[in-house]
């Protein structure tokens, strides 16, 4: 078992100022503050995350990286947005790989179809959440192959309710995916 807090961001410095302060310091998608050429990322921001289509903290590394880039940016007078992020883990415990992405485990499932894979013999547990077709969040643990085509197709927002069928099985990959969806989830602008 494993138990965490998460990270708690040290805003006490920043409470008595005018920055707009909720969990963390607030910042719109250039990572700008409420207050004229005062940036903010990392762990400290509540930054967006285009699962929720809002902001949340966002503690990661490569997310705090790509903060600071658009907030450097943005700073030297080169416009740009930040894409966002959003909750993700990828962990190895006694050998045993594990990621999960997203809203693994919502408080209600009314609105949730579970797709749920086990095999005990290969040490392998899979398990996605669907919310009007879509993928919102997974779970895999002991085989991770696969779990950059989940995230690209939760990031994407993309309706598999046509595919659903076919995203734990063995056989399922990029290449398996319509060929429209390879299209609109792949092409390099």
């Amino acid at each position: 078992m494993v138990v965490a807090i998460g990270v708690i961001p040290r805003i006490e410095l920043v409470k008595e100022t005018q920055l707009k302060v909720n969990r963390g310091i607030v910042v719109d998608r250039s990572m700008r503050t409420n207050i004229p050429d005062v940036y903010a990322c990392g762990d400290v921001a509540e930054a967006y995350d285009f699962l929720i289509d809002g902001n949340r903290l966002l503690p990661l590394w490569p997310l705090a990286h790509l903060g600071g880039r658009v907030a450097g940016h943005n700073m030297a007078g080169k416009k740009t947005e930040y894409e966002g992020g959003t909750v993700m883990s990828s962990l190895k415990y006694f050998n045993l790989p594990i990621i999960a992405v997203g809203n693994v485990n919502p408080d209600d499932t009314t609105d949730y179809e579970l797709l749920v894979e086990l095999k005990p013999e290969k040490t392998v547990y899979k398990k996605i959440l669907l919310k009007n077709g879509k993928i919102v969040g997974f779970i895999f643990l002991g085989d991770l192959e696969r779990a950059g085509i989940f995230f690209r197709l939760l990031k994407c927002h993309v309706d598999v309710s046509e595919i659903k069928d076919t995203l734990l099985s063995e056989e399922f990959g990029i290449v398996t995916l319509p060929e429209q969806l390879r299209k609109e989830m792949f092409v390099v602008n």
